[in-house]
């Protein structure tokens, strides 16, 4: 396969993840299903064992304390 068509599929892949997640924010879904899906979806893409997204803790519990969080997905 060509250089340029592999970039042209992991263009694809980035928009259609890109996409899901764009969804799962608009559609309202709760940030820490929004995190589990991004990571995921970053996991896939970068063909990893894990994928970690830094999120502040707010985020996952409704406000409070500022703290980093970490959501981490394994294979």
């Amino acid at each position: 396969m060509s250089v340029e068509r592999e970039r042209i599929r992991a263009r694809e892949r980035w928009q259609r993840a890109v996409t899901e997640i764009d969804n799962a924010v608009l559609s309202g879904a709760d940030a820490g299903e929004v995190l589990e899906l991004a990571a995921s979806r970053l996991r896939r893409l970068a063909e990893a064992e894990w994928a970690k997204v830094p999120a502040l803790a707010k985020d996952l519990v409704g406000g409070g304390a500022l703290f980093p969080a970490i959501k981490a997905v394994p294979k």
